[in-house]
């Protein structure tokens, strides 16, 4: 599978962390395509990028036509709209690469916490909302503001896990091209689990410290 060759879609395109990665993707000159359940607000952040990157190639629409239209999914909904959004396009998103990027995260009484999640985790339940997309899980510890500064080399690990090694690679690459990010191999799918909950300590860290803070795995 050729990098360049392929359609980037951003299902929930218009929330940071879709933003982000968008403009990331830009940046590298592939074509990307902003999904929102607000075809307006799609509009909206597809004409911000294009102020920031004049040469992105960019497409924009609703998450269902996003869903069709892209050949790599990243899903980057909250976890609240996760199930139904897969739900809803199970059927479009068969045969193709699904980048989850969701950490179940709540905010209460000034602190954030993970949420517990039936199936394992918001990857594994992908999986099993999705029995024929291969679902990757990466960039939940990989702060939204840190990949909108486009310009920005971000030193962090990003851990990557799946069931499909074939797409567990193709994604570790697409994350290698970003600068300075180091994809890490996480295993198996049902290790995201422990990257998503780490999620919520960074953030209480990053609170507690007013700092973004990222991961490093060292000894590899």
């Amino acid at each position: 599978m050729q990098m360049n060759n392929q359609i980037y879609g951003i299902i929930g395109g218009t929330g940071p962390e879709g933003q982000g990665i968008a403009l990331r993707l830009s940046k590298m000159g592939l074509q990307v395509a902003i999904g929102s359940r607000d075809d307006s607000k799609a509009k909206s952040v597809a004409q911000k990028i294009a102020e920031i990157i004049p040469e992105a190639k960019l497409e924009y629409g609703s998450n269902s036509l996003i869903c069709k239209n892209s050949d790599i999914l990243i899903l980057a909904t909250p976890y609240s709209a996760q199930k139904s959004v897969l739900e809803t396009n199970a059927n479009q998103l068969a045969d193709k690469i699904l980048v989850n990027v969701v950490a179940p995260i709540e905010f209460k009484e000034g602190r954030f916490s993970a949420v517990s999640v039936l199936e394992g985790s918001a990857a594994c339940q992908a999986q099993i909302l999705l029995p024929k997309t291969k679902v990757v899980s990466a960039f939940q510890n990989i702060s939204a503001k840190h990949l909108m500064e486009v310009n920005l080399e971000i030193r962090s690990d990003v851990i990557v896990c799946s069931n499909f090694e074939d797409a567990k690679i193709f994604v570790m690459e697409l994350i290698s091209k970003i600068p300075v990010l180091n994809p890490v191999d996480g295993g198996e799918l049902e290790n995201s689990v422990y990257v998503e909950n780490f999620t919520a300590l960074l953030l209480n860290i990053n609170k507690r410290h007013k700092v973004l803070s990222s991961i490093k795995i060292l000894g590899l």
